[in-house]
């Protein structure tokens, strides 16, 4: 499970927070700001300080934060959040970002692109460039919203962060607010380290936390218990939790259905609508 903030004004989630998040979602960070009419985007960070110092320019500036537990796809920049959805050259100047929370699931004919990635391409920018010439703000529309939010169920959240520095939450209740109208998290885990185990991914870890370097030495779940009951014996108070490495499949029907799979003649019908309700809007 990734970790999604939406910072609405600027104000940063804290160091330990942003830290917290960062322990068992180490798979690839990014973010996004909005700055003097332009959004920024900087991503592909895969160590804690060197992406919480850079992270630190958007303090003041609305930003997104996505800090990623990969369950689909490879571990790189390319998909690492936000993604782009509108570059600004035809949409005359709109620029848009997007981060995620969850999993979408649709054919990405393995070739290692992240669900949200292929989505991104598959889906938002079709639909955004039918509108590039309105100038129209489809992702601020409440019946596109609520239409949005039906289509991707209560397993996935999505922020979207324009130019103008509106930042606009999908199933928003799912997630919590840290400071009401200012700080915005997709879920706890900033709040509650949990290990995860999957060995092959703590090398990175190794020579920046003495606490994977201690994890490091045990080989199997029964010695993993034993870390956290020394943990706890020893007095430490950072509530650890080990969990697994649960990778999703694309075929699990628990996933959404491939519910945005869809035909192009349903793609029409979608684009028809939206662009009904943003005729209802004028």
């Amino acid at each position: 499970m990734c970790v999604l903030f939406a910072s609405i004004k600027g104000k940063l989630p804290t160091k330990e927070q942003l830290e917290t998040a960062f322990f068992g979602n180490y798979d690839g960070c990014g973010f996004s700001y909005a700055k003097d009419s332009k959004l920024f985007t900087e991503k592909g960070f895969f160590k804690f300080d060197e992406f919480y110092e850079a992270y630190q320019k958007c303090n003041g500036l609305p930003n997104i934060c996505h800090l990623r537990w990969s369950s689909i796809g490879l571990k790189n920049k390319e998909n690492c959040h936000p993604f782009e959805i509108l570059d600004g050259e035809n949409n005359n100047k709109t620029q848009l970002v997007v981060a995620h929370n969850g999993t979408i699931s649709m054919h990405d004919e393995n070739n290692g692109n992240s669900d949200t990635l292929t989505f991104v391409r598959k889906r938002l920018i079709p639909l955004s460039e039918k509108l590039q010439n309105t100038n129209k703000k489809w992702w601020t529309n409440p019946g596109f919203k609520w239409f949005f939010q039906e289509a991707i169920g209560t397993g996935n959240k999505l922020v979207f962060l324009d130019n103008s520095g509106h930042i606009e939450i999908y199933n928003e209740k799912l997630g919590e607010w840290i400071e009401k109208d200012e700080i915005w998290a997709s879920n706890t885990m900033y709040k509650i380290k949990k290990v995860r185990a999957d060995n092959k991914n703590y090398a990175s870890w190794g020579d920046e936390s003495e606490e994977f370097s201690r994890y490091l030495a045990f080989k199997d779940q029964e010695d993993k218990k034993q870390l956290l009951k020394l943990k706890n014996h020893e007095g430490n108070k950072s509530n650890v939790v080990v969990l697994p490495d649960q990778k999703i499949k694309t075929e699990d029907k628990d996933v959404n259905e491939n519910i945005w799979n869809v035909s192009d003649e349903e793609l029409e019908e979608i684009d028809q609508y939206l662009a009904e309700l943003n005729d209802e809007s004028n």
